[in-house]
Formats: C-alpha cells, sequence, structure tokens
C-alpha cells in the first residue's frame, strides 16, 4: 500500500464500505483505496479496530444484490454510507448509518422502482449532509438529498434539470459531490450536449458540467473540453485550499486518457497531470486510461486513483497520482 503520513495500522475509527468500493477515515489518515464491487452480493462493511480488519453487522436488506459504494465521515460516532438495494431490474436507493455502536438503515425518498442508486456522499456537519445519485425509471434523471439533522429530503436543482426529457439542450448525469461548506456546496456531473442540425438531432462529445450551491441559488457552470474531445468526470474532493474533479478524456483515437480539473478563479480548468505512455488497443478492447476517485485532506494534498494500461498489459493496471500542494 502507498500511503502518505501515518501507518494505517496505527489508526483506530476506519470504515471501509461498498464490496471493497469506498474508504474514509475518521481522522487524518490521507489516503484511500476503493476497489471492486461484486453486484451479485450484499453490501458489505470492514472496520479496523487498530489491528485487524473485522466485518461488521449490517442491516439485513430485502433482494438478492446490493452494494454501500460512497463513505463519509463526521465523526468516528457519525458516518454514512450510500448505495443501493433490491433485484434485477428493481434497485432502490439505500443509506445506512454508523452510529459508533451499529449500523442502521435510514429511510430515504426514492424515485421509481426501476434502478435507482445513489453514489457519492459528503458532509457538511451533522445537520448538513449532501447525498447524489441517478434514477433510471425517468430518463436516468439526477438524484439531489440533503440531511438536515433528522431526515432526508429530495432537493431539486434547477440547473440539473436542463434536458430532463431527450431534447435538444444539456443532458447531466451527475458522478459526485463535494460539500465544503453550508453555502458551499459542487456537484460534479458528465453532461451530454444535443443539438439539432435540420430535421436530426445530433448528440456531439460530452463536457463536464459543474453546479454550485451558494446557500441561496444554484448555478450551473460548463467547463471547456480541448477541440474533437469528449470528457468524463467520476470523481471530486476538496479541502478549504483547493478543489479538483477527475475523470477521462478522449479525442479521434479510442485510447483515453486521465483528466483533471481544478477551480481556479471561480473556474473550472484543466490542470497538467502525469502523461501515460500510449499503448495499441485491440478490437473489443475495452480497457480505459482514467481517474476514478479523489480524496484530498484537510492540508491540501490530493490524492486520485484509478487505472492505466500498457503495451504489455493484458488488463488494466491500478493508478495512483499524488497533489502536493504549492510550499510543502
Amino acid at each position: 500500500m502507498i500511503r502518505c503520513g501515518r501507518d494505517p495500522t496505527s489508526a483506530k475509527g476506519f470504515a471501509l464500505c461498498g464490496a471493497l468500493r469506498g474508504v474514509c477515515l475518521a481522522n487524518d489518515l490521507r489516503i484511500a483505496f476503493p476497489g471492486q464491487s461484486d453486484r451479485s452480493s450484499h453490501p458489505i462493511a470492514l472496520h479496523w479496530d487498530g489491528d485487524f480488519w473485522r466485518t461488521a453487522r449490517l442491516p439485513t436488506l430485502p433482494g438478492t444484490q446490493g452494494a454501500l459504494g460512497a463513505v463519509a465521515a463526521v465523526t468516528s460516532t457519525d458516518v454514512w454510507a450510500v448505495g443501493w438495494y433490491g433485484d434485477k431490474g428493481s434497485h432502490r436507493s439505500l443509506i445506512e448509518h454508523w452510529d459508533g455502536r451499529a449500523w442502521s438503515v435510514i429511510p430515504v425518498p426514492n424515485g421509481s422502482d426501476r434502478y435507482a442508486a445513489l453514489s457519492s456522499i459528503s458532509p457538511v456537519a451533522a445537520d448538513d449532509v449532501w447525498a447524489i445519485g441517478y434514477d433510471g425509471g425517468r430518463y436516468f434523471s439526477n438524484i439531489v438529498l440533503h440531511w438536515d439533522g433528522s431526515s432526508w429530503k429530495r432537493v431539486e436543482v434547477p440547473p440539473l434539470l436542463y434536458g430532463a426529457k431527450l431534447g435538444v439542450g444539456l443532458h447531466p448525469l451527475i458522478t459526485g459531490v463535494e460539500a465544503r461548506g453550508p453555502d458551499d456546496v459542487w456537484i460534479a456531473a458528465t453532461a451530454q450536449p444535443i443539438v439539432k442540425e435540420g430535421h436530426h438531432l445530433r448528440a456531439p462529445g460530452q463536457v463536464p458540467y459543474f453546479v454550485h450551491w451558494d446557500g441561496s441559488r444554484w448555478s450551473g457552470q460548463r467547463a471547456s473540453v480541448p477541440s474533437g474531445s469528449s470528457v468524463s468526470l467520476n470523481g471530486i474532493a476538496g479541502s478549504p485550499r483547493g478543489i479538483w474533479a477527475v475523470g477521462f478524456e478522449q479525442g479521434v483515437s479510442p485510447v483515453t486518457r486521465p483528466v483533471v480539473y481544478s477551480l481556479i478563479g471561480g473556474t473550472w480548468e484543466t490542470v497538467p497531470s502525469p502523461t501515460i505512455p500510449p499503448a495499441p488497443m485491440q478490437m473489443d478492447d475495452f480497457r480505459v486510461n482514467q481517474l476514478e476517485s479523489i480524496s484530498v485532506d484537510r492540508r491540501g494534498n490530493a490524492w486520485a486513483v484509478g487505472t492505466y494500461f500498457s503495451a504489455k498489459s493484458k488488463g488494466n493496471l491500478p493508478l495512483v497520482e499524488w497533489h502536493c500542494p504549492p510550499g510543502r
């Protein structure tokens, strides 16, 4: 394991959730490694007690499938995890909470029963937590939820309603949320523009799309992409010293490359990241060079994880990138 700062074996209050897909710390450990999820099994949680990883008891859920895909801690006795549960063709959003003694399922407003799931969560305080996901029952509409200390409520975000039905406009699909304060919440999305050319609709390349809550209103910002390229975002994270979003870019070639965006002077811009040497792809080759998730500590150290492939690799290889803020 690559680490920054203390050895993880010295830290207590460590929760790993989501069939090995999400990780968080209730103290100052600086790196997390998401993994793969077994989508045919129920959610699992592993707790690090300072000496060993131990499987935690989770509530029994109806259905045959489920996963917890993201986890975030307010304190070591106030931890949230989000995901989904259900059966094939009928998934519902899932939120579970750890109070320091046990995990419990918290009621959540669901959309349709067709395919609803939550994928990202970010707390500000015990009474101020944001979660996002999607509902596949209505044109893959977005789900934004807020915890006010007593219950989860669905929040309407106007900039995410553009193109709610298939037609001309911007069609965003949210992928992550980063809550930096009561008046500073960012949602990252991958947006598909739909334009009309004559009597036909055309879908050019995907673009990064960011939505911001300033405490009173929501606003949207479309980030730029290189000409002829398409960009998809996978995650977002930040600290008081900066905020980043990660994903991948694809141009005319089928080969993709990792991409990092940063909020600079109020505008989201691409920032340099390590170059992945190009490697040939074969027919029906689904390998991807991408960053899938990012985590930032209070000092501004940013760790991003993902996958890449080389000319000699038969499959995807693990990718870890690190950003150290100036002056460190």
